[in-house]
């Protein structure tokens, strides 16, 4: 290659044909152009006679030299111009080519691909055998250096990548002794080393390292200097309501903002941050406000723009605010705040737990830290194992009693209970309201201070049994248990045996409350690297996902052990970063601590040529030069049809154009449209808006024809009596599939029962559940009201079946027991004033 200055030729004796640019001008210059033929009729020769140009008897001079300098870029273009050529040290010896592939590579990486594949292609003409040294792949004693054809090589180059870990480059160089020990003869080689600029660990310095490869053969350094683009993100800190970034880039330079990311899954964006590193400033540090619920649902932050290991920091459960699901059976009561069990449990987790509310399905779906039953008698049966699952897995299942629990609850408990409420204090009581005793040293909430106000007037009693008394987790001064707990497998069962509102307690009243349910949500599984370390003892880590140079999870690859617990483990091959631990709990292992700076190389031998990123890698000229000649030669082309009459504008009118114009416009609006098709409802779309455009009161179909004629009936005379004595203006009654409606979108449903009455599905208990709870009013008759009136056509075994089909049909559902309606209920007020219920027939 032949070089003048930041100019280079790959093939410089083309330069030779330049010589031939004087004979070209004298071959144009004498050529004259093509004259202009004149076609009779006369008329055309009348009006070309009244034009004043002539035809030239030579070619114009600015035709020349256009023509000339096409043929010179052309001859240019042939000769391989290359701009900012490298200039490497060369010998007659193989190739020996070090890469480091540490993840301080990974921001340019493409960049330093292509620079040994230039050294490669550098040496076209000898074509010598080639060692490719990766620096920071593991070295094991089966470990060989193979040599590689020329033709070859750059296929190995291609497979090299980045990872996550920087390992001690000496270790290779025993490698490359051997190899060279392999060759015949004794030629000096030529080594580049495409450094990222850092020194390693263990290097005793970078530039014993290049001494070493100096003297191993001409060595030249390419990669240097670093770019303020190789950054790393050092590890947040919480700060109020968000974090605190602090991000490092390996080389000062210009002022340069830098945007911080907060992603969550599927790498959704949650929040971003701008860091501006300052003029010569190597640090720079920016606050991220994002609310703590927030910041539970963010899985990593990464620096954009990185592109390496060390500007992402994985986030575990331990910068993650625990989930808690809450299932309270309220429906009025959330319109009055201060009645409702949500209210309380919501404002005691809030400082430490994001919490979420709904049905027992949605919040399983939600895969919670905590779900929290507040007074939920009766479980469906599949969620029962469902949630036994869920507990076994690592999940607490809390719950807080209540009439329903004192009434229904058999299943999921740390401990049988009694029938029924025990009452303390009041008239008709047998004791005083009952306060605390001190928590015991077995107890999770031991330590803690119990204020002497806090007392209990109501509890559910537990049955005596023999685990009753290791259970008991808070006594009252009676030594009858306030909270009971039982571990199962991973999980947790605890019982508050008061209610989650200050209907029984005021402990929900009280900071003691917090400080319990706080206790509670320690005992889920989460914590940092150190807690899960000091959790695990001496059973190690297992890799969940890990992360690659580039700073992407992937499935860990072989040989990728588990995290070991015995002491601080540090990024490698065997234990590279990324996510470690269970699905239940995960635990991040970042490349970037605290204690993190970067070292940058700075001493090299005085032989070796060092490549600066401004001779990294050399620009191609062929490609615009070739392109400009064709340009020119269209242009040339053109003149010529124009000057010898061939070519003349007046044909490109502008009528021409704006039809041709109008016509590909049509098209494209032809093309790009599309029709537009009429909206069709669906039959659940259908019901759904008869349902919500008026008012309406509902019946349950259920198959046979004169029992839902009846219910029919019986609702639109129901519906005419609300249109006249009240502001309610129902419209026509409509029956519904209780498996396939939605029962939401009906303020009453009645329901008929018939003979051949079936027991509903878990699917529909669930429904009117929820219905119910979300204050929906359900009515179900029996039809037996006329078994004891003379004349009846209905005998006692017809009763017998309704009812027991009714009692069947309420033990699945959460209600509480039934209790009459005390005087002065809003029942009695409600347009008529009653004094008693006797319904349509007294007794």
């Amino acid at each position: 290659m032949m070089g003048l200055g930041t100019l280079g030729f790959t093939a410089p004796w083309i330069l030779t044909t330049l010589v031939i640019l004087p004979i070209i001008y004298w071959l144009l210059r004498v050529t004259p152009p093509q004259p202009n033929r004149v076609w009779f009729p006369a008329t055309n020769l009348l009006k070309d006679l009244e034009q004043k140009e002539e035809t030239p008897q030579r070619t114009p001079l600015w035709l020349v030299l256009m023509r000339m300098l096409m043929v010179a870029l052309l001859l240019l273009a042939l000769a391989g111009p290359l701009l900012l050529p490298q200039t490497q040290q060369k010998s007659a010896g193989p190739l020996i080519i070090v890469v480091d592939t540490g993840w301080a590579a990974a921001p340019q990486w493409q960049a330093r691909l292509r620079l040994v594949e230039d050294a490669i292609a550098a040496r076209r003409q000898d074509q010598p055998p080639v060692l490719v040294v990766p620096t920071d792949l593991p070295l094991t004693e089966e470990a060989s250096a193979r040599w590689l054809a020329w033709e070859t090589a750059a296929n190995g180059v291609a497979t090299l990548e980045p990872h996550p870990f920087v390992l001690p480059r000496r270790p290779v160089l025993p490698l490359i002794e051997s190899a060279l020990g392999d060759l015949e003869g004794n030629t000096r080689a030529q080594i580049v080393w495409v450094t990222d600029g850092l020194e390693g660990p263990s290097d005793a310095g970078g530039g014993g390292f290049a001494a070493a490869l100096a003297g191993l053969g001409d060595l030249t350094i390419a990669g240097l200097p670093l770019t303020p683009s190789t950054l790393a993100l050092m590890p947040p800190r919480q700060e109020g309501e968000g974090l605190v970034l602090t991000a490092l880039r390996a080389q000062a330079g210009d002022a340069r903002p830098v945007r911080a990311a907060l992603l969550g899954e599927s790498a959704r964006i949650i929040a971003t941050a701008d860091l501006m590193f300052e003029p010569g400033a190597v640090e720079a540090t920016a606050a991220l406000p994002v609310p703590t619920d927030i910041l539970g649902q963010a899985r990593r932050i990464e620096l954009q723009g990185g592109q390496s290991a060390g500007s992402v920091f994985l986030l575990d459960d331990s910068w993650r605010r625990r989930l808690v699901g809450i299932v309270a059976p309220e429906s009025a009561e959330t319109a009055q705040p201060l009645l409702s069990k949500q209210y309380y449990l919501e404002k005691a987790f809030q400082a430490t737990t994001q919490t979420l509310a709904g049905t027992l399905s949605e919040v399983m779906d939600a895969d919670p830290s905590i779900i929290v039953l507040a007074d939920i008698g009766q479980i469906p049966d599949a969620d029962v194992d469902r949630l036994a699952d869920w507990i076994e897995g690592g999940g607490v299942l809390l719950r807080f009693a209540g009439p329903r629990t004192a009434n229904q609850a058999e299943q999921l408990l740390p401990v049988p209970l009694r029938r029924g409420g025990r009452v303390l204090g009041g008239a008709l009581s047998w004791a005083e309201p009952q306060r605390l005793e001190p928590f015991s040293p077995d107890s999770p909430f031991f330590g803690l201070t119990i204020p002497s106000d806090v007392s209990v007037t109501r509890q559910v009693l537990a049955e005596p049994s023999i685990e009753l008394s290791e259970r008991t987790w808070a006594r009252l001064a009676d030594n009858t248990p306030l909270v009971t707990g039982q571990q199962i497998e991973s999980g947790w069962l605890v019982l508050f045996h008061i209610t989650a509102n200050p209907d029984w307690s005021n402990l929900p009243l009280s900071g003691l409350f917090v400080e319990m349910l706080d206790r509670l949500v320690a005992l889920t599984q989460g914590g940092g690297l150190a807690d899960a370390i000091a959790k695990a003892g001496e059973t190690p880590l297992p890799p969940v996902l890990t992360l690659t140079g580039l700073g992407a999870l992937r499935t860990p690859p072989p040989g990728t052990e588990p995290l070991p617990t015995e002491a601080r483990p540090q990024p490698g091959p065997e234990t590279p970063p990324g996510l470690y631990g269970t699905a239940q709990s995960i635990t991040a292992f970042n490349l970037i601590d605290t204690d993190f700076t970067f070292n940058r190389l700075e001493s090299f031998p005085a032989s070796a040529v060092i490549l600066t990123a401004e001779a990294q890698r050399p620009v191609d000229l062929r490609p615009p030069l070739l392109l400009l000649v064709l340009v020119m030669f269209a242009g040339d082309l053109l003149l010529t049809l124009w000057m010898g009459g061939r070519l003349r504008f007046q044909s490109f009118n502008l009528p021409g154009r704006t039809a041709v114009l109008a016509l590909c416009g049509i098209g494209l609006s032809l093309a790009i449209s599309t029709p537009v098709a009429a909206q069709v409802l669906t039959d659940e779309e259908r019901f759904a808006l008869a349902a919500v455009q008026d008012t309406r009161l509902a019946y349950v179909l259920t198959g046979d024809r004169q029992n839902d004629q009846v219910s029919h009936q019986g609702l639109t005379g129901l519906s005419q009596a609300l249109r006249i004595r009240t502001s309610v203006e129902p419209g026509e009654p409509i029956g519904l599939n209780l498996e396939a409606d939605d029962l939401s979108l009906f303020p009453f449903i009645y329901w008929r029962i018939d003979e051949g009455q079936q027991t509903p599905s878990a699917r529909v208990l669930e429904k009117l559940d929820g219905f119910m709870k979300t204050g929906g009013l359900f009515l179900v008759d029996t039809a037996d009201q006329d078994i004891r009136l003379p004349g009846g056509n209905r005998n006692s075994a017809f009763a017998t079946a309704q009812q027991g089909h009714l009692r069947s049909f309420l033990s699945q559902l959460d209600v509480p027991p039934l209790e009459p309606v005390p005087t002065g209920h809003v029942i009695t007020k409600s347009f008529y004033l009653l004094s008693d219920f006797p319904g349509r027939f007294t007794g």
